[in-house]
């Protein structure tokens, strides 16, 4: 019994749609509708949540792939069941529109839907849709034929086409101009032998197209896709959102183009497909990225999601991952025109017919987008805390404490400053000059009285800040990756109410068509007396002219709390080495303690509770314990602490962590069974390693050789086995004297006829 999906489980948000929906609704077919693209396809055919009339509602039926531990989306009015051969065959038959990403099908799933497709009667017009990919073009040997790109614009070529043509071109290693593919080389497409099969399928469906006029198959050789959950990116995503590893590896020299498109690109390009029915059946599905490398694209990925780091390794290094076969392919390709023509079945409509692009300049162009809905897709919230409190009430300890234990930047007003050295830009050089010239000034004054034999080294000299650049640089470092992606602890700063507003809060943006005022004329001699070369700036007017800064604004303030005094007489307990050096000796304390009641601790708590931001105060006092579960209480109330590491990864790397500190403290007697032991574990772990791999080199061996061998079964089951099957029983039937020549001429009678059937339909179609 094929499982139904309620509507409940539908959006519920409102969206205007425009006059092109008011259509009768159609039946989609979607094969593995709970994969990354089935999921896309789901969420962009949908309509369900923007009309009221259920005859323009679209009925999406689709299957379960069983690979995927992905949910069904929402949207989907039937699950049918792949087993059940017969319902399957009814549902395909009775949908408008079927869609297979070839990539997650199986090839008999394919295969079987175009048997169906070429076998059964049908009098309404379908559409069959199937999403290939740019692998089944990496063996074509590279296009050096003249390009179109010097020629006139055509009315089937446009400005933008031939824009797309320039940019990706490329020169090879003997200077000579490699040009992108066109949809219309598609007979010299050669792919790698692991994806032999999906060109098969793409010629047979093809094929059938022929044979049934009111069928139309259209195949979208689909670029690298990225988006939501990554797939063959994901590997880097990962790696650069975790950063324990903060270098990501570019395979070989990374000069390879890699054509991509996002995946809600490709299901929109798909729902075009259906609805217009365009008159080439077969397109390049990839967004107008100028023919970007590997080695650009995870250059970008590093920058704008991890630390900006990349590598060169050896393609033996990853040969068994399953993203190389991806990332390492070389094909340059022309983005299909379907994305900017337009073809309208009803020559009165006249509303705009731009494809909705999502992400039409690639992936790192639009990598801050992509890393958010990265985020989204694994529900990767970030932890964002400030925590304040009296000096010494343990602030930094609690707050590294709590940065080890979730994995969150730890951010210091150190850390801020240290960012002078390394910021590029205006603001770095501004900071810059400024530290230069308070040094200069400092040695100035040295040299005019230092003593005999005294020195002074000009590095050693620290400067501090003004507000205006500390404002500056909290806000870079609040929105670096690492912040952004994880969250952070802010450890005691900033201190102010006006701080806080120039650390959280961002300019509003003027509407365009908004012209400013102007100027109101002064009376004549009103403000001469106004020192020449000062200008007195107006005072900011947070309320009207500022918005939260959602990206940096934190939401939860810690405010630690405890008797000054009673602070003061806990440190005096520690033991000397510990506050040597330090602040924390009695004068220190009392003009750190002078400086806190200045700033008035109150005034955060404003700035927060006016901004809807949770205040938590926690006595300091308290035994470190308690203190401490308060702390992770907070947390586990205010955020869904995530990782895209698996708990028993994450088990794994604190139970080494603790051998690792429990280390030190074994007797020494102990030391050489310890290292030992670990010898013998890192052994069996390498042993398990080599184990592991050989059994997936012989895994992808059995892969390579049954897909190598398919074609040709397939071949021989269509062409040839059904004829000598019918041959044989004849002869089995008649028993002649002769049955081999008996054979022979049956087949040869069998092989005119056909060849007289297939003649006789084409004259028919």
């Amino acid at each position: 019994m094929e499982q139904e999906v309620p509507k409940s489980a539908a959006k519920t948000e409102t969206k205007s749609a425009d006059k092109t929906s008011h259509k009768k609704g159609k039946i989609y077919f979607i094969n593995n509708v709970n994969t990354m693209v089935g999921q896309s396809l789901t969420e962009e055919i949908r309509n369900d949540h923007m009309l009221l009339d259920e005859k323009f509602t679209h009925t999406i039926l689709g299957t379960r792939c069983e690979e995927s531990t992905a949910p069904i989306p929402s949207g989907i009015n039937k699950i049918v069941k792949k087993n059940k051969t017969r319902h399957w065959k009814k549902y395909l038959i009775n949908s408008d529109v079927m869609v297979f990403d070839m990539l997650t099908s199986s090839f008999d799933e394919v295969q079987n839907a175009i048997h169906v497709l070429k076998t059964q009667d049908y009098t309404e017009e379908k559409v069959l849709v199937l999403i290939s990919s740019a692998v089944t073009w990496v063996n074509t040997p590279p296009n050096k034929k003249a390009s179109r790109i010097n020629e006139e614009a055509t009315d089937t070529e446009s400005e933008v086409d031939k824009q797309a043509d320039v940019e990706n071109s490329g020169i090879d290693e003997n200077g000579n101009t490699i040009f992108p593919f066109e949809e219309t080389d598609l007979n010299a497409r050669v792919p790698s032998p692991k994806f032999q099969s999906l060109k098969t399928l793409e010629n047979q469906a093809l094929a059938v197209m022929k044979l049934k006029a009111n069928l139309k198959v259209y195949v979208l050789c689909s670029g690298v896709i990225y988006g939501n959950n990554e797939e063959a990116f994901f590997s880097h995503f990962k790696q650069a959102w975790l950063q324990k590893l903060p270098s990501l590896p570019i395979v070989g020299t990374g000069d390879n183009v890699i054509p991509t498109i996002h995946v809600k690109d490709l299901s929109n390009l798909v729902k075009r497909v259906a609805e217009v029915k365009p008159p080439h059946y077969y397109s390049f599905a990839i967004d107008r990225s100028p023919g970007l490398t590997q080695k650009e694209l995870v250059k970008g990925i590093s920058k704008g999601v991890g630390s900006g780091q990349t590598h060169h390794i050896e393609l033996d290094d990853v040969i068994y991952e399953q993203w190389t076969e991806f990332l390492t392919i070389n094909i340059r390709m022309k983005p299909s025109s379907i994305f900017n023509e337009v073809y309208l079945s009803e020559p009165e409509q006249e509303e705009s017919h731009d494809f909705p692009w999502h992400c039409e300049k690639g992936l790192v162009e639009n990598i801050r987008k992509v890393n958010e809905e990265f985020n989204r897709f694994h529900s990767l919230a970030p932890i964002r805390i400030a925590i304040n409190g009296p000096p010494a009430s343990g602030k930094t300890y609690y707050g590294s404490k709590l940065s080890e234990m979730y994995d969150i930047p730890h951010v210091k007003i150190t850390d801020v400053v240290a960012l002078t050295s390394k910021l590029e830009g205006e603001s770095g050089e501004e900071i810059r000059k400024f530290i230069d010239s308070k040094k200069d000034e400092t040695m100035e004054e040295f040299e005019k009285s230092k003593k005999k034999g005294q020195e002074i080294n000009r590095d050693d000299i620290d400067v501090r800040l003004p507000d205006h650049h500390l404002h500056t640089l909290t806000k870079i470092k609040l929105n670096e990756n690492v912040c952004r992606n994880r969250g952070f602890i802010l450890d005691g700063f900033p201190k102010t109410y006006v701080a806080m507003c120039h650390s959280f809060l961002k300019k509003k943006l003027k509407p365009e068509a908004e012209e400013p005022a102007e100027e109101k004329k002064k009376p004549e001699g009103e403000g001469d007396n106004q020192p020449e070369g000062e200008v007195e700036e107006p005072p900011i007017d947070w309320d009207n002219d500022y918005d939260i800064d959602t990206d940096v604004l934190p939401k939860v303030f810690i405010n630690l709390t405890g008797d000054l005094d009673e602070i003061k007489a806990r440190v005096k307990e520690l033991p000397e080495e510990k506050t040597a050096g330090s602040h924390w000796d009695d004068a220190g304390l009392d003009r750190r303690n002078g400086v806190y009641k200045e700033n008035n601790i109150r005034a955060e708590e404003d700035f927060y509770t006016k901004y809807g931001i949770k205040v938590y105060d926690q006595n300091c006092l308290e035994e470190e314990t308690k203190v401490t579960e308060n702390l992770q209480q907070i947390i586990s109330d205010n955020f869904s602490p995530a990782s895209i590491d698996t708990p028993e990864v994450k088990q794994d790397v604190e139970v080494l962590q603790d051998y690792l500190e429990n280390l030190g403290s074994a007797p020494e007697q102990e030391e050489s069974k310890i290292e030992s032991d670990k010898q013998k574990e890192e052994e069996k772990i390498q042993e398990e390693k080599a184990k592991t791999r050989l059994e997936r080199i012989k895994e992808q061996e059995r892969e390579l050789l049954d897909a190598r061998s398919q074609p040709i079964r397939q071949y021989l089951m269509d062409k040839v086995v059904p004829f000598l099957t019918e041959g044989l029983i004849k002869i089995c039937k008649e028993m002649p004297e002769k049955p081999t020549g008996e054979l022979a001429d049956f087949l040869m009678k069998r092989c005119d006829e056909r060849d007289r059937e297939e003649r006789e339909q084409l004259q028919n179609t």
